[in-house]
């Protein structure tokens, strides 16, 4: 498996599924102005709130030992 970032995670399935913030933020529970920060990686967002936007793409976080 190839780590990705979550920004780019999330990016890559919206494109992929045709999926806008709007949607997203709909699917997810979580606003359009977090999805957008998130996106652009202003913030440090809660690990919850992540995970509530990669479950409504479809993908789970996972942690891994660095390397």
């Amino acid at each position: 498996m190839v780590p990705l970032d979550y920004q780019k995670a999330i990016i890559y399935r919206m494109a992929e599924r045709d999926i806008t913030q709007a949607d997203l933020a709909e699917r997810s529970g979580v606003s359009e102005a977090t999805i957008s920060q998130l996106i652009q990686g202003g913030t440090m967002p809660r690990w919850d709130t992540v995970e509530d936007v990669l479950n409504a793409l479809g993908l789970e976080l996972i942690a891994q030992e660095a390397e």
